[in-house]
């Protein structure tokens, strides 16, 4: 049996998947702003050379604006609330072995060996254990900064660099 080194009860909420979302896709925000800006420019000059304004560029930029206001917020909310696995309660044990992950429903022991990547961001860790399949681990469920101090010398441990991307304190 491994020695438990530290063990924390999470449990999601949409706001979870939602900081998990919109970490992802800073890019993709980059982009549409870059679209607005171009199609606002495109109209701006419409105006100013034609001495009046093109309405269908104006109701294209607000409705790109909306539907990404509702995307952070409803979209998350969805996938929360269409997952029950989401919804039960996850202890994550952090071993010298592996990361154990425990719901009522399953449980998973992830050996060092088959983390293909660890990655810090603000407010979570995102664990790989492919390239298309992650459990995050929201920082909030730490009891302290200790707690995640030690978890994170323990990843150093046992994971390679390249396999990790923490943030430099």
């Amino acid at each position: 049996m491994a020695e438990e080194i530290i063990q924390i009860k999470v449990n999601y909420e949409s706001k979870d998947i939602r900081d998990l979302v919109n970490s992802r896709s800073k890019l993709l925000y980059i982009f549409v702003i870059a679209f607005i800006l171009f199609l606002f420019t495109l109209s701006l000059k419409h105006f100013l050379e034609e001495n009046s304004i093109s309405y269908y560029s104006i109701f294209f930029i607000i409705s790109i604006l909306v539907v990404l206001i509702l995307s952070h917020y409803i979209v998350p909310k969805r996938v929360f609330k269409h997952s029950k696995l989401l919804q039960e309660e996850l202890t994550i044990s952090f071993t010298n072995e592996s990361i154990k992950l425990e719901r009522t429903s399953a449980s998973q022991d992830l050996k060092w060996d088959y983390i293909s990547k660890l990655v810090e961001y603000k407010k979570f860790f995102v664990i790989y254990d492919t390239k298309y399949t992650a459990i995050s681990i929201p920082k909030r469920f730490f009891k302290n900064e200790q707690e995640i101090i030690a978890v994170k010398n323990l990843l150093k441990k046992n994971l390679s660099n390249k396999n990790l991307k923490l943030l430099k304190n």
